[in-house]
């Protein structure tokens, strides 16, 4: 006779952590939350070039889980990673899931702007690097990918998408072993085998900013 109230308690207890665990975004909450992002990341989330990317454009679940590791240490730990490590105290601020998942559905729910980032570089030989090693995941127009968690390329500024390359490069990003989808970025930028490369690839995937 104990039996259903039993399962009935591990019922209640599943919704509770379930509730905890998976939280339900509130765009009022995110926007009033993004104020403190603003400085870095512009009003429309459109980025600061040398202070802060675009979010414009990249989807919740990535947003998320970029916010995730940055408080989880997951990013932004390594040793000499300055911009990471000042992400990791602002992201301390978000003080829960809730607050992570209301931040992250108010940026993507922001429309993409154009950056007018210059770079310079062989953007031939950068399409012929990117098409042949990135597109797979990051989509031919640099667009993304969210079925292989890829995120957009298209809308990063010239300082702060060569900074991630080299970052990944060197193993200041992408080597904290949760880091899953990181850990494959580090793989695959190694692939580009010159600054040559890489400034070229950076020049092209600049070209397809819209």
């Amino acid at each position: 006779m104990k039996k259903p109230f039993a399962l009935k308690r591990l019922f209640v207890g599943c919704l509770v952590f379930c509730a905890a665990w998976f939280a339900v975004a509130d765009l009022e909450q995110g926007e009033s939350l993004y104020g403190s992002c603003i400085a870095c990341h512009g009003e429309e989330a459109e980025g600061v070039v040398a202070m802060g990317p675009a979010l414009a454009g990249q989807t919740e679940i990535y947003l998320s889980r970029q916010l995730n590791h940055f408080k989880g240490g997951v990013r932004g730990s390594e040793v000499g990673d300055l911009f990471g490590s000042q992400m990791r105290a602002m992201s301390a601020t978000l003080v829960n899931r809730q607050a992570v998942a209301s931040v992250s559905a108010y940026i993507a729910s922001l429309p993409v702007v154009a950056v007018a980032s210059k770079a310079v570089g062989d953007v031939d030989n950068g399409k012929m690097i990117y098409q042949g090693s990135c597109s797979s995941c990051h989509g031919r127009a640099a667009e993304g990918n969210p079925l292989v968690n890829a995120p957009r390329l298209a809308s990063l500024d010239t300082i702060y998408f060569t900074r991630q390359l080299n970052g990944f490069q060197s193993g200041l990003r992408g080597s904290h072993e949760d880091d899953v989808y990181g850990g494959q970025m580090k793989f695959m930028a190694k692939s580009i085998h010159s600054d040559r490369d890489l400034n070229d690839v950076v020049a092209y995937v600049r070209s397809l900013s819209k």
